[in-house]
């Protein structure tokens, strides 16, 4: 029931945002490249004794990065026509209004919903780990892979993701040939945040299953 969700407001999504002249040009490919792996993720987890899941985890790993790529997308908040910092005041432009609460709402629901899928597939999969400690060695590796992916999508000279299958021996130059301090200081720091967000999500998973079982 739930990837119908995640399937409807991609398209709604995409079409709402695809109109001339809109500050949010890059919505539409942006939010169908972060549900695809949420869709990955669906098929992975729903065909786990499978092989076809096999297949289909490196895939759902390329692809994952989009999804908290979109958290970046904040930066382009500055187009919209809603605040004025002279006045210290918001504007009350309703149509730039209505894009900034369709992108955020976006994100957190697609973040929400990527991470905690994530969790699961790490979880579920033996290729992750037998063992606690193994899992959550994994957890991190994944958290800063995925900011890698993260760091070269957002930053010069900037992959798009169509370029894994048009020039992979370049991309994996960049990713992982081409260094600098700043560039690993930012991953770290994506790091840590991807790690914030699934302990986050452990949290309240702890939260509730403690108060439900007060009751």
């Amino acid at each position: 029931m739930f990837i119908w969700f995640v399937r409807l407001l991609t398209a709604a999504v995409m079409v709402v945002t695809f109109i001339p002249d809109t500050p949010l040009v890059f919505l539409p490919v942006n939010t169908f490249l972060a549900y695809l792996p949420i869709e990955l993720s669906y098929q992975i987890l729903r065909n786990k004794t499978k092989k076809s899941s096999n297949v289909l985890l490196p895939i759902w790993l390329l692809f994952f990065p989009n999804i908290p790529y979109l958290l970046t997308d904040f930066v382009h908040v500055k187009r919209l026509h809603i605040y004025a910092p002279a006045e210290l005041a918001g504007i009350p432009d309703v149509r730039h209004w209505t894009l900034f609460v369709i992108l955020a709402l976006l994100v957190f629901t697609y973040v929400l919903l990527g991470f905690t899928l994530a969790e699961k597939i790490i979880e579920t999969f033996p290729l992750f780990g037998q063992t606690r400690a193994l899992k959550n060695c994994s957890l991190m590796i994944f958290s800063f892979l995925s900011s890698l992916g993260v760091y070269v999508g957002r930053f010069p000279p900037r992959i798009h993701s169509i370029y894994l299958f048009k020039e992979p021996l370049r991309v994996i130059q960049i990713v992982f040939f081409e260094w600098s301090f700043e560039k690993l200081l930012i991953i770290l720091l994506f790091t840590v945040f991807h790690l914030w967000l699934f302990f986050m999500f452990w949290l309240i998973k702890k939260v509730v299953m403690e108060a439900e079982g007060v009751k």
